[in-house]
């Protein structure tokens, strides 16, 4: 997580959102009470110091954030799926998917690859080899994502 919240300082010009799963703090202090001074600690350090460039974001609705976005780093969420549909790239954590998924493996980055915060730079500059891999298999996966729903409907 550390090593997450530290992108803004190895990608010049860079923010990052900070979204953490709503029942985060719940789970730490129910499992892991020792750790929850620690990580509310580094809640109250966002956008202060070494992670002025990091935006913590609580807010009920992920839409503004996902827009605001040019790359989704995290799991394959619903969150993650928001980030499919709007063709995002996006950078896995996790290093694999779960065996039933409907789109393949090497539609995604991963962190932890050889040379990933290089990557991840030139990704939110938009050069993203693999927008056509997630746009593909989108057509098998999401009906009417092209916007003509409500158009289909009426």
């Amino acid at each position: 997580m550390i090593k997450l919240l530290n992108i803004p300082n190895y990608i010049h010009n860079s923010v990052l959102i900070w979204r953490p799963h709503p029942l985060l703090s719940a789970f730490i202090r129910q499992r892991y009470p020792w750790f929850l001074g620690y990580y509310e600690d580094l809640v109250r350090r966002m956008g202060t110091t070494e992670y002025a460039s990091v935006i913590y974001d609580d807010t009920p609705d992920y839409f503004p954030a996902l827009i605001a976005a040019d790359v989704y780093i995290g799991y394959g969420t619903s969150l993650g799926r928001a980030a499919l549909v709007s063709g995002k790239p996006i950078m896995l954590l996790g290093s694999r998917l779960s065996h039933d998924s409907l789109v393949p493996a090497e539609a995604f980055y991963y962190v932890g690859e050889e040379r990933w915060v290089e990557r991840l730079a030139s990704l939110a500059e938009g050069d993203d080899p693999k927008t056509a891999i997630r746009k593909g298999c989108l057509r098998g996966i999401y009906n009417n994502i092209d916007g003509t729903s409500g158009q289909k409907i009426l």
